[in-house]
C-alpha cells in the first residue's frame, strides 16, 4: 500500500520548485529545494476504529501525504494492516499510559524503509483520541 498523496505543487513555483535567498555578509546564497512532499501525517487506528476515524481522516487529507496503521486494511481510509496482533496493550508508568511502544516500533519500521515516504521533510503524528 502506498501512502495517500494530495498531489500539486503544494504553491511552489514552477516544476514544484522554489528558490530561496539568504543575505550572508553581503552575499546572496540561493538553493533549490522540492516542495511537492512537505507533510507527511499518520496514526495508528483500533479495531474496532475510534469514533473519530472520519474526522481524522478529513483533517489529514489537508497534509501533503497520509497513512493509518492498524491491524486490520480499508482501503477507502487508506489504512494498512500492519500490527499483526489485537492491539490490546497494557497502562502503566508514572502517567498510567498505553505501553504501545512496540505497535509504534512497527510502523516507524516501516515509514523508515518506504521510498515514498522517505520523500516527505517533515511528520506528524496524529493521536486518535486527541
Amino acid at each position: 500500500s502506498q501512502p495517500t498523496s494530495r498531489g500539486g505543487d503544494n504553491g511552489a513555483s514552477a516544476a514544484g520548485v522554489e528558490e530561496d535567498s539568504i543575505d550572508n555578509d553581503g552575499d546572496t546564497i540561493t538553493k533549490e529545494r522540492t516542495k511537492q512532499r512537505q507533510l507527511f501525517c499518520y496514526a495508528v487506528v483500533m479495531s474496532p476504529p475510534e469514533p473519530t476515524l472520519d474526522l481524522v481522516v478529513e483533517s489529514m487529507q489537508k497534509c501533503d501525504g497520509y497513512m493509518l496503521f492498524s491491524n486490520f486494511s480499508d482501503p477507502r481510509s487508506n489504512i494498512l494492516d500492519l500490527i499483526k496482533d489485537n492491539m490490546k496493550v497494557p497502562y502503566g508508568g508514572e502517567w498510567r499510559s498505553a505501553l504501545n511502544t512496540p505497535h509504534f516500533w512497527k510502523v516507524w519500521q516501516y515509514m523508515a524503509k518506504s521510498p515514498t515516504i522517505a520523500e516527505y521533510e517533515w511528520f506528524v503524528k496524529i493521536d486518535m483520541d486527541t
